[in-house]
């Protein structure tokens, strides 16, 4: 019995140094995102070049039983981080690819998550920026074929080799893609 008493109070110890370090933890990564520029933005495009190569594979393939997809737009949401100088942008890609419903496919989709880096090329605290960025990630791939489900997933690349954004704190954007994300997408940004 006196084992427990000595036992008990540094396990207890020992969890409230646990939890401690990890509240210490989350409270510098609160206070260093706190430190820098969010910014989310939303963006409607035309189909990735995942979307066309799948297109254009569905096309040759399911050509004699009518199990054709084509991909039609995509939309995404984004969470972005600056760095202290504003030239760098770090953020997470949400992206959803619709494919048009044909006769054998009552439901298609691409979903991808990546991680991305762009840099801005101008001056921070200009209204005009250029940017140029990379975002690699996962795709996940679902179809549906009369009634049986296709479910796979891929390594998703971005290539950003160029965008534009204008405005301030509220801004517009229009980039393009080669890769996963849309060829060319246009948006809204909002940084606080």
């Amino acid at each position: 019995m006196s084992a427990l008493f000595v036992y008990l109070p540094f396990r207890i110890i020992d969890t409230m140094l646990k939890n401690l370090f990890i509240f210490t933890g989350f409270l510098f990564v609160i206070q260093s995102v706190s430190a820098q520029k969010v910014e989310i933005s939303a963006s409607y495009g035309s189909p990735s070049l995942y979307g066309f190569a799948y297109t254009l594979a569905s096309a040759i393939v399911g050509e004699g039983d009518d199990s054709f997809a084509s991909s039609k737009d995509m939309f995404g949401v984004s969470v972005n981080l600056y760095s202290n100088t504003e030239k760098w942008r770090y953020g997470l890609d949400f992206l959803v690819e619709n494919f048009e419903r044909e006769k054998n496919i009552s439901d298609g989709r691409f979903l991808s998550l990546m991680a991305k880096t762009d840099y801005m090329w101008l001056k921070p605290g200009k209204k005009f920026q250029i940017y140029s960025g990379l975002g690699v990630g996962i795709t996940f791939i679902g179809f549906d074929y009369a009634g049986d489900r296709e479910n796979d997933n891929a390594f998703a690349v971005s290539v950003l080799p160029a965008g534009f954004k204008y405005g301030g704190d509220l801004s517009i954007f229009l980039d393009t893609h080669v890769g996963a994300n849309s060829f060319a997408r246009l948006g809204l940004a909002y940084k606080f």
